[in-house]
């Protein structure tokens, strides 16, 4: 642990907010102390339903010893504003494309815990040149990708369907024996295995 709390130390943490469509979206980030411009790609990670970006709240600056590492407050969690009654998840899709483009992030790797896993499956599938790696942790109850690597499919409770084809089969990782529980409190064996699929 000791090794951890000079990681700590080094990254420089940082909250903010940026304009949407519909307000504002919270973002919490560590930067390593080199400033985050000779880095590896950045980091995204995306939240389950019900929780905020505070569930990496001890991930993130670990996970910055080396790397930009971004949380976000998902739309209609943690301090980021709402969306509208009539939006879905495919504008929630939208509007973190849209973010990664306003900070000009255009190759990165994602984590996404259950609803952020289905997040960051379909944003790998829209922007194959964006994402190089999403990993998924907890995917929703029912939800599993399935199928030969060539050929895989995400199949979820309501039946929508996320095409994980050929291009994703390199790309999209279901990791199933990291919990949520794990990510909030990471040890140095969970940062190691993470750390070792994002290589």
């Amino acid at each position: 642990m000791q090794e951890a709390a000079h990681l700590v130390n080094a990254a420089r943490l940082r909250r903010s907010y940026v304009e949407f469509k519909y307000g504002q979206l919270h973002l919490s980030s560590a930067l390593p102390h080199t400033g985050g411009f000779d880095e590896p790609l950045p980091l995204i990670c995306l939240h389950d339903h019900g929780c905020s970006s505070r569930m990496f709240g001890q991930f993130l600056p670990v996970m910055a010893a080396d790397r930009s590492v971004y949380a976000v407050d998902l739309p209609g969690y943690g301090a980021s504003d709402k969306l509208s009654a009539s939006a879905g998840f495919a504008d929630s899709v939208a509007i973190l494309i849209r973010l990664f483009e306003d900070l000009c992030l255009y190759r990165i790797d994602l984590i996404g815990v259950g609803h952020g896993a289905m997040l960051a499956i379909e944003i790998a599938r829209q922007r194959p040149n964006l994402v190089r790696k999403a990993l998924c942790l907890g995917l929703e109850s029912g939800a599993s990708i399935v199928g030969p690597s060539a050929q895989q499919t995400l199949t979820t409770p309501s039946r929508r369907v996320v095409d994980t084809s050929v291009a994703l089969s390199s790309v999209v990782s279901e990791v199933r024996d990291v919990t949520r529980a794990q990510i909030e409190s990471p040890t140095k064996a969970i940062l190691k295995a993470i750390r070792q699929l994002l290589d």
